[in-house]
């Protein structure tokens, strides 16, 4: 009996002690944990601008933004730390919270962050490109200023300085042919050689193989030039070596410079077919010279000026030839103008 009434009065005594429990105070906690860290996130998310007590990005400070150290520097100017500003001081934010508290929050917020100097950061170091036509591998070690070309949004960012005549920048060497200028690391010459180039002793085959040698023989690989080709036609285009682009050295250069002694005009003409096999070896610039009596069709002005476009061809400078009286083709100044290049007429008699 003694037993029985022992077991009933430790059961109330257990009833008595749940009825005390108070759950609340838990879910207080809860609560307040989870607005915390939502009210962090927030704070990431929308971290305020130097310059903007309202918080939040303003129209004028989307942009690029560059990676300096630790931190961010604003298009506007100025620079924010990413752990500064993404971090919140818990002793001001809350002082009550106790120290293993903090560190769950501290734990909480650097788990959205990125490690140290990543934030922002890319890589600088000279990309390693593969020549498409052939199948090796070039730097760029050109440096000062200069066209960079079609590149990525930082293009332009590194180098200074100013240079004339034939000197080095992003884009390459400055190289003449003809009185005309282009500015690359790639170049091809596309020059006519057809029966029509005879007239007047041979005059303008002369020229042109005497502007070739000159343009030739001035690439320098420490000037920005890397890589060049040639190709001559009448009615049918023909590359002089490889079928691809050649690197720039002197070996390349004297073969090149000895085989236009070669060239002497002879058939048809058909500059169409030279110039997309100029534009399929993906130079930077093109150098064509004719003088072709036939106008080129508008249909495939466009189509070479696609072929540009998807080949990274950035210039075709044209000279054409003819007499006094000659009339200047409109295609040929067309072909130059809308591929970025220079269109040029020599008078020869």
């Amino acid at each position: 009996m003694q037993q029985k009434e022992n077991k009933q009065s430790a059961e109330w005594i257990w009833e008595e002690e749940s009825e005390k429990w108070d759950p609340s105070p838990l879910l207080v906690s809860i609560c307040f944990h989870l607005l915390l860290f939502l009210a962090i996130l927030c704070f990431v998310i929308y971290m305020p601008v130097p310059g903007n007590p309202l918080g939040g990005r303003s129209a004028d400070s989307v942009g690029i933004v560059f990676s300096t150290g630790n931190g961010f520097e604003e298009p506007g100017g100025g620079s924010v730390s990413f752990s500064q500003a993404a971090k919140p001081d818990l002793e001001k934010s809350d002082p009550e919270l106790n120290e293993k508290e903090k560190d769950q929050v501290r734990k909480a917020v650097d788990s959205f962050l990125p490690a140290p100097n990543t934030v922002g950061v890319r890589n600088t170091a000279p990309a390693e490109t593969e020549d498409p036509t052939g199948k090796e591998r070039e730097n760029s070690s050109a440096s000062g200023s200069g066209d960079s070309g079609n590149s990525s949004p930082f293009a332009g960012q590194s180098g200074s300085g100013n240079g004339s005549g034939n000197g080095a920048g992003n884009g390459g060497q400055a190289v003449q042919f003809a009185d005309l200028k282009g500015n690359g690391r790639k170049f091809v010459y596309v020059l006519d050689r057809s029966e029509s180039m005879r007239w007047s002793n041979e005059a303008p085959m002369k020229f042109a193989l005497k502007e070739a040698k000159e343009s030739i023989n001035s690439l320098d690989a420490r000037l920005g030039a890397v890589r060049f080709q040639l190709i001559y036609y009448n009615h049918e285009a023909k590359v002089f070596e490889k079928e691809r682009l050649l690197p720039v050295d002197e070996p390349n250069k004297n073969r090149a410079i000895k085989f236009l002694d070669s060239i002497y005009p002879e058939g048809g003409t058909n500059p169409l077919a030279a110039i997309e096999k100029a534009v399929k070896l993906n130079p930077d610039v093109i150098f064509f010279l004719t003088d072709a009596d036939e106008e080129i069709p508008p249909m495939a002005l466009d189509r070479i000026h696609d072929l540009c476009r998807r080949s990274g061809v950035r210039q075709i400078h044209v000279v054409e030839f003819g007499k006094e009286s000659g009339v200047k083709k409109i295609s040929f100044k067309r072909l130059a103008l809308e591929n970025n290049g220079q269109y040029i007429f020599k008078k020869i008699d």
